[in-house]
């Protein structure tokens, strides 16, 4: 069993890491009050602001091994390797891939529970902690038995950071269609910063052991125990059920998520981005995915990585991972037969952001971040033809997007959503307004605060 971090330096930690800045790294430094930490830091972590000057890098490099030293609890061992269990089964995904253990004591769901349950969470009501066990037990059944690149058919709906933010999650699903009906996959960052991360998790985790072919969970940075205890999940956890039990059930789950996923075995979907230590697709198959997030490696890297402006391989100001230039994702599409990298972990604006002459596209769906960032949020629509169109909200419109990219149309398309703040939790009508791309969006207007 994990050991929990002690509460004194669990306080010490809140007390001191800008709660809003994990997307730039984890900066131990001065306490300093919320306000404070997003003024300093809000322009660093938005895609297209000015880059660090090389000593802020290395400052925050610096403060990511304080970091380390204090939020490792100092009795507790590695993480243990889960998946060099000897009773274990092969996962999904060809005979080159590593062998997993059974996830245990599986429980017989009826669909007719499942249903249940799912209704109950669409309304915002979390299930009791004896339903939660039985969820999670059962979703390890499920996850188990995927790919490290889980193969995804289109058409697909790919989404990019939620956290926690329940009814910005029930707005994608109003404009996304809901599940079955719409196939869906989800690239990470499920829990923290929101205040309903218990009450996301479960609806997500509840639709992928309902509809397993249909819904698909990624893992992203912010699914793991040392994150999760400083960000705001355990916390809620505490609060909402009184132990940590739920806590523990779904950090277990965690580790069984596929890293990645490949649709149509054109694009590539995972959280972060690339690693130094990757070169093939094949590569990542072979991983032990069933533990926690490693400080450091090639595991880390897709998970925490981002891709950047300058060539070659940089140092992360994140502290964990790396970035990557176009060069970096042209030869990976290339030796891989890729068309393009979709990825999430990073703010952006205007909900998405092309990067490397549209070899890789960020994807955010978590709308006005933090209840204070007034970003728009997107997702990502594969349709059969892996055709790209987007179209307005309130009023159909299908416009084809004659973007051309290494002699061919880029497969997919976009949909934007703008929310601002109020103090409604509503959904709204949208109107449809014209993006500076020349491309008919749809925006919402109004939202969570």
């Amino acid at each position: 069993m994990e050991q929990l971090m002690p509460q004194d330096e669990h306080n010490h930690l809140i007390s001191v890491i800008p709660r809003t800045n994990l997307d730039l790294g984890v900066i131990v430094g001065e306490p300093l009050s919320f306000d404070d930490l997003f003024e300093r830091y809000a322009s660093d972590r938005v895609v297209g602001a000015s880059p660090w000057e090389t000593q802020e890098r290395e400052k925050a490099l610096l403060a990511i091994d304080a970091h380390n030293s204090r939020a490792t609890p100092k009795a507790s061992a590695a993480p243990p390797a889960i998946g060099r269990n000897p009773d274990r089964i092969r996962s999904g995904g060809g005979a080159d891939t590593v062998r997993f253990p059974r996830a245990k004591m599986p429980f017989e769901l009826s669909i007719d529970t499942l249903d249940a349950w799912c209704e109950k969470l669409l309304g915002c009501n979390p299930l009791t902690e004896n339903e939660v066990m039985q969820l999670c037990a059962k979703a390890k059944e499920v996850l188990v038995q995927e790919s490290n690149v889980q193969p995804v058919r289109c058409p697909v709906t790919v989404c990019g950071d939620v956290h926690g933010q329940f009814h910005d999650l029930m707005e994608l699903f109003r404009i996304g269609g809901h599940a079955p009906d719409t196939n869906y996959l989800f690239m990470g960052d499920y829990v923290d910063r929101g205040y309903y991360s218990v009450e996301t998790v479960t609806l997500l985790v509840c639709l992928k052991v309902r509809y397993k072919d249909r819904v698909f969970i990624l893992r992203g940075n912010h699914e793991s125990r040392q994150i999760t205890q400083v960000y705001g999940f355990y916390d809620e956890c505490l609060r909402k059920y009184g132990s940590p039990n739920v806590w523990r059930y779904f950090t277990d789950v965690f580790d069984y998520l596929p890293l990645t996923a490949v649709v149509e075995n054109q694009i590539f979907c995972l959280h972060g981005g690339l690693s130094p230590s990757i070169d093939t697709l094949d590569y990542i198959r072979g991983f032990d995915r069933l533990q926690e997030v490693p400080h450091e490696g090639a595991m880390c890297d897709l998970l925490w990585s981002d891709p950047d402006d300058r060539s070659g391989w940089g140092i992360s100001p994140r502290g964990a991972g790396y970035t990557f230039g176009q060069d970096i994702s042209d030869q990976f599409n290339h030796a891989n037969g890729l068309t393009l990298i979709a990825r999430a972990h990073q703010l952006v604006m205007e909900g998405y952001n092309w990067s490397h002459k549209c070899n890789v596209v960020t994807i955010f769906s978590a709308p006005n971040y933090c209840y204070r960032c007034g970003n728009e949020a997107a997702i990502m629509e594969v349709d059969e033809q892996m055709q790209y169109t987007l179209q307005g909200d309130d009023n159909f419109t299908s416009v084809r997007l004659n973007l051309n990219y290494a002699c061919h149309v880029l497969p997919f398309h976009l949909l934007g959503t703008l929310l601002h703040r109020t103090q409604h939790i509503r959904p709204h009508e949208g109107n449809t307004r014209k993006h500076k791309v020349g491309i008919k969006l749809a925006f919402i207007t109004d939202g969570v605060y």
